[in-house]
């Protein structure tokens, strides 16, 4: 199975609950379904699942670990 994609949010969103959309603020990270396309991806912010518009968010670059140089 593929992993999530993270993605930063660019704007706050209030979604409606009654509709499975989700509410997140500016600056939330969204971990969302891989490879989605259309008007609304699904995903999960803050422990809460639901549809948001992806154009409120932008990919997050991944996390590059190195090892710490032996002195």
């Amino acid at each position: 199975m593929a992993q999530p994609q993270i993605y930063l949010t660019k704007h706050p969103f209030q979604g409606d609950a009654r509709q499975s959309q989700l509410s997140f603020p500016k600056g939330a990270t969204i971990n969302a379904k891989p490879n989605q396309t259309g008007a609304w991806w699904w995903g999960s912010c803050n422990g809460k699942e639901g549809w948001f518009p992806p154009a409120y968010v932008k990919p997050m670059a991944p996390q590059v670990t190195t090892a710490p140089t032996p002195q």
